[in-house]
């Protein structure tokens, strides 16, 4: 018994000192909260926060896929950086820090009546896309 609460306490402090990685992330009516300086990598499958769910960053969230936001989305004081679509139809909390859009091909921002802090435009095809 202790060697498995061993392994256990290991592998946690592991996924504590590096960053926690997903090819696509749904919430179906969770919390999730980003705590500050922790950083969530969501794939090309994208995020989507649906209807009841609850996400939450003061962390570093980048979704390299569309991000869809029925739900609660809180962007508090953690940095976001969307490299697909971005679609809100929920609520969306603003937080204090910028949403960086850096993909490479057209972005689509559908805010559905939010207001973002701060927006930033990084495209590493500056002049090629939208």
């Amino acid at each position: 018994m202790m060697k498995h609460v061993f392994t256990l306490m290991t592998m946690g402090a592991a996924l504590q000192a590096f960053p926690v990685g997903a090819q696509n992330l749904t919430n179906a009516g969770a919390t999730i909260t980003v705590q500050a300086g922790a950083s969530l990598y969501v794939g090309t499958g994208g995020l989507s926060n649906q209807a009841g769910g609850t996400l939450t960053n003061a962390g570093t969230l980048r979704v390299d896929g569309p991000i869809t936001n029925p739900g609660t989305l809180d962007l508090s004081t953690g940095a976001l950086e969307v490299r697909g679509d971005f679609a809100n139809t929920g609520t969306l909390t603003p937080g204090t820090s910028p949403v960086t859009f850096s993909g490479t091909a057209d972005q689509l921002l559908t805010p559905g009546g939010a207001t973002l802090y701060q927006l930033v435009l990084n495209k590493p095809t500056a002049g090629a896309n939208t």
